[in-house]
């Protein structure tokens, strides 16, 4: 009836309740640290998004300001068109590999089907986006440029989305911050593009643009090249389909 010798003197019963109400505390501070931790890294997601959302923003409205009262400036040419293009084209096969990749069957965890995930998210995808993008460009901005141009304007298109979201897959694993990886994905992308805009404001020859726009097609697939071959050395499968599943996390 009552407890044993040297634990403590109240009976059995007693002493029981006693622990479970000790458990239950300990449950129900658990449950506050997860809701307090919940809400601290929600609040850091916010911090993130305004610091994404804020200047893209400013961006957006500046550049569609600029184009609605037909001035063409160069803070336009060089900064404002490449970071909007770039946030739109990025932003697009994200949102695509958000869906599609939740959509796959959880049994395809095997590792050559998360190495053919990976050739589509960081090859295969932005290249569809990038020359879409591309081709919608040509067709209804510049409705009377000459096939080799519009030929060069595909493959820039193509090859700076590729190399945005192979810079968001590599810093990816290098910091929990999402601003830092988008803004590190549309730096690289926005330079490229802009130097691509000088060549053609500056009338350089269509061969010599697209030879440059091979620049970021060469560095996307070598930084493709690598994620894949990390996978089978460092990375377990379920853990990149993971990273693809959430690629916002």
């Amino acid at each position: 009836m009552f407890a044993r010798r040297g634990t403590s003197c109240l009976p059995a019963g007693i002493t029981r309740k006693h622990e479970a109400e000790k458990r239950n505390l300990k449950g129900a501070a658990l449950l506050l640290r997860r809701v307090a931790v919940r809400a601290r890294l929600t609040k850091q997601m916010k911090r993130e998004v305004a610091l994404v959302g804020v200047p893209l923003a400013v961006i957006t409205l500046a550049h569609v300001g600029l184009i609605a009262a037909g001035i063409r400036s160069p803070l336009s040419v060089l900064v404002l068109a490449p970071i909007f293009e770039e946030t739109f084209k990025l932003a697009m096969v994200l949102a695509i590999l958000l869906v599609t990749s939740n959509s796959r069957p959880a049994h395809k965890d095997s590792l050559r089907a998360v190495r053919r995930l990976l050739v589509y998210g960081l090859l295969i995808l932005p290249a569809f986006i990038g020359a879409a993008f591309g081709a919608y460009e040509a067709i209804t901005v510049y409705p009377g440029q000459a096939y080799a141009v519009r030929l060069s304007r595909l493959i820039g298109h193509a090859a700076l989305a590729m190399a945005a979201v192979a810079v968001y897959a590599w810093v990816w694993p290098r910091t929990r911050r999402l601003a830092a990886r988008i803004w590190a994905a549309l730096g690289v992308g926005a330079v490229l593009h802009g130097l691509s805009n000088v060549m053609a404001v500056t009338g350089m020859a269509v061969f010599y643009q697209i030879a440059y726009e091979l620049l970021p097609l060469v560095m996307a697939c070598i930084l493709a090249a690598r994620l894949v071959d990390q996978v089978g050395k460092s990375l377990l499968p379920e853990e990149v389909r993971r990273r693809f599943a959430h690629p916002f996390s």
